[in-house]
């Protein structure tokens, strides 16, 4: 690559986003496999999908059915299974559903509720969901049987999860937990004695409380309880129940559960009489081992994957959802009584040579008050271009910002290293996978921490000759998108900016409709509202006259955490200094575009965008860029 041409890439705006689909929530039943999957070609619409040895998948949720919980926002658990039938959430109007041989039948549940997190309560025929009210947003614990009727299970606490009922039906666990913490620190335990008509009795907390987050609550099929805790060393570890409390089972500098904005993450199950199939992140990779439910034993399995989303086993077989370097997201299922695991899905349908494949490199570097920060290069591939030293660099800060940074194949990704673009995807501090110090370590520092660590990042990475340091942009949605903003103001190494639904007013999320964040910011920012000065000091609306680099927005109009609104109001203020601004809203879409139309629009106008921002040609035909003024004269 010349020092002004990108490569011809085969991956265009709209292979990718035809390519991509969702996979999740996996589980095996009796005699098959099922998993959540989205329909690119049918608009995004999530089915679930079956998978019986020597078949092939086939969907159980026809059109214009949609699979998706909206509790929290978020969702997740959208669905269970009952032997054969598949209870789940519609999208639309989040009515309760069971689709089985005779077809889908609407639960005529009269609850006012959306629910999520669902579980099949086999001793007694009935769903057990989170129920959060449509108005107040409460949330408590119900059972719902066939017909309708409905019974609470356990209300009182601000917000509830993982409801899960012990295999002979006479005890019940659940999560709960109080603002203003989010669950990642700190939930509590529960367990009660459920009567032969599945009548609670009184609850009494097993672990948790201040300072320990316990997740994934599992029952084995001997009736022991399993869970995650990070009470003991500060990651989040496998864990049994014993004599009323929590002892872990394997104690690692590595976590085995992932940050609860969706429900029903599962990333440890048992596989046999007293064996576990355990995934662990350490140092931002994922790693799949088995052994002993007693920790002992350990043995690498799925050694291909350094992305484990989700896992699952039961009388089928085991079924993993995850990725790597060189494997996109998949389905992988070990059939009862093979050795091995096969791949059944993917989440990219693209034939695409090896060549075209950008593996990650772990790249580590200081932050400005001394600890260390972490995130991971992609470099420019291409089967038929010789890489440059110092390839223009696209960062990437991901969305949370409790959350992780991706290791597996992701299209998205290869886009621009298949063009000639070097890719950083930055685990800042308070990145999730290394431990509650790291993930704190943002606590009253969003907007500052991250920011630095964007910042060293791009510089570190200049001066270690792996990009040109005159062609650098930065990118990010959501929370992602705050920090980007941020890091263009003043002094800075970037050339240009592109945001997604990127928060833009901290004060605005204060009074956002959406409970589950309601209290996000006071561990991030500080306390609402003594700390108001603070929160409009970290909004980068209040800082729209240092920021001087051209930048691209993207919103969509239905967003409910991000509204338009705010996007509007930073355009305004960046139009008003007069710096060179592209934005465009989408009709229809929330928070996370979900669409391929909406998917492949964004990526060619954010090439567009920094091909002319940075003087870089290319050999494809340029998406018109939705400047709200003229582009600047090149040179």
């Amino acid at each position: 690559m010349s020092d002004a041409r990108l490569w011809a890439s085969p991956l265009t705006p709209e292979r990718v986003a035809a390519g991509a689909c969702l996979l999740a929530e996996p589980r095996a039943g009796g005699d098959a496999v099922y998993w959540l999957q989205s329909l690119p070609g049918e608009g995004g619409r999530v089915t679930v999908m079956r998978l019986e040895p020597g078949g092939t998948p086939e969907a159980l949720v026809p059109e214009p059915w949609s699979v998706r919980s909206r509790v929290n926002e978020y969702g997740g658990g959208a669905w269970t299974l009952a032997g054969r039938d598949v209870w789940f959430v519609n999208d639309g109007d989040q009515s309760l559903c069971r689709v089985g041989a005779g077809g889908v039948e609407v639960v005529p549940a009269r609850l006012d509720a959306a629910l999520g997190d669902l579980e099949w309560d086999a001793a007694r025929s009935r769903v057990l969901a989170v129920a959060e009210d449509r108005d107040s947003g409460r949330q408590r614990i119900v059972a719902v049987s066939p017909d309708g009727t409905s019974r609470v299970l356990a209300a009182g606490a601000d917000f509830y999860g993982a409801p899960r009922v012990a295999p002979g039906g006479e005890s019940l666990v659940w999560l709960e937990w109080s603002e203003p913490d989010m669950p990642w620190d700190a939930t509590r335990l529960m367990y009660d004695r459920l009567d032969p008509d599945g009548r609670p009795g009184e609850p009494r907390r097993i672990a948790g409380g201040p300072g320990e987050s316990v997740c994934q609550p599992e029952w084995t099929q001997d009736g022991e309880l399993f869970a995650a805790s990070d009470g003991d060393n500060g990651f989040w570890n496998l864990s049994r129940a014993a004599d009323g409390r929590l002892e872990p089972v394997r104690v690692a500098e590595a976590e085995c559960a992932r940050p609860a904005f969706v429900f029903a993450q599962r990333l440890f199950a048992f596989t046999g009489q007293n064996d576990v199939l355990l995934a662990e992140a350490a140092d931002g990779l994922w790693r799949c081992r088995e052994g002993r439910r007693d920790g002992s034993g350990m043995k690498p399995r799925l050694t291909s994957l350094t992305e484990i989303a989700s896992l699952h086993a039961g009388p089928a077989g085991t079924i993993v959802v995850g990725g790597g370097p060189a494997e996109p997201l998949g389905v992988f299922v070990r059939w009862h009584g093979d050795a091995e695991f096969e791949r059944v899905a993917s989440s990219l349908d693209i034939d695409l040579d090896p060549g075209f494949v950008s593996r990650p490199e772990p790249f580590a570097f200081d932050t400005a008050d001394g600890m260390r920060a972490y995130a991971l290069y992609f470099p420019p591939a291409h089967p038929g271009e010789d890489a440059p030293a110092a390839p223009p660099l696209r960062l990437r800060c991901h969305g949370g910002p409790t959350s992780a940074a991706s290791s597996a194949l992701d299209p998205k990704t290869l886009f621009w290293t298949s063009r000639g673009f070097a890719v950083l995807l930055l685990n800042y501090r308070g990145s999730t996978g290394y431990g509650r110090r790291y993930r704190e370590a943002l606590y009253g520092q969003w907007g500052v921490a991250d920011v630095a660590d964007a910042l060293a990042a791009a510089r570190a990475l200049a001066a270690a000759g792996r990009c040109d340091p005159a062609r650098m942009v930065i990118a990010g949605g959501s929370a992602g998108g705050f920090t980007a903003l941020h890091a263009l103001r003043g002094d800075t190494p970037f050339a240009a900016g592109a945001v997604s639904y990127g928060v833009a007013d901290l004060t605005a999320l204060v009074d956002a409709p959406m409970r589950f964040e309601a209290h996000y910011g006071e561990k991030l920012v500080g306390p609402w509202p003594a700390a108001r000065a603070t929160y409009e000091d970290r909004s980068p609306l209040h800082h729209a006259g240092e920021l001087s680099r051209p930048m691209l927005f993207f919103q969509g109009d239905a967003d409910p955490v991000v509204p338009p609104a705010q996007t509007e109001s930073m355009v305004r203020a960046l139009l008003a200094r007069g710096v060179t601004v592209a934005c465009e809203v989408f009709p229809g879409e929330r928070h996370g575009f979900r669409r391929p139309e909406t998917i492949a629009r964004t990526l060619a106008a954010e090439l567009a965008f920094h091909a002319g921002v940075l003087g870089l040609d290319t050999p494809e035909r340029v998406a018109d860029v939705p400047y709200r003024q003229p582009a600047p004269t090149p040179g």
